[in-house]
């Protein structure tokens, strides 16, 4: 595992609606580490190499999308044009 970049180091969550759990993975040594301590929980390797964990649902959260409302969006465009000012 030690060949890999940086960025196929990568941690995911695999969440089915149907399901009441999740499966959180990573490719990351680190993370695996920081992961079984912060879960209390070793790692189980999967056929694919990388650590999973099965955690309950409610242990995730999932950040709703943002929108810039139009005065949001006017400002920064004017932050913007400010900057490009010499």
């Amino acid at each position: 595992m030690s060949d890999l970049s940086r960025p196929e180091r990568e941690t995911g969550i695999l969440w089915n609606d149907a399901d009441d759990s999740a499966i959180l993975w990573t490719l990351s040594p680190s993370t695996k580490a920081r992961l079984e301590k912060r879960l209390g929980a070793p790692a189980f390797l999967d056929p694919n190499g990388s650590w999973s964990w099965i955690i309950p649902k409610s242990w995730v959260r999932i950040s709703k999308s943002r929108k810039a409302s139009p005065a949001q969006k006017a400002h920064l465009s004017k932050l913007h044009q400010d900057r490009a000012k010499p």
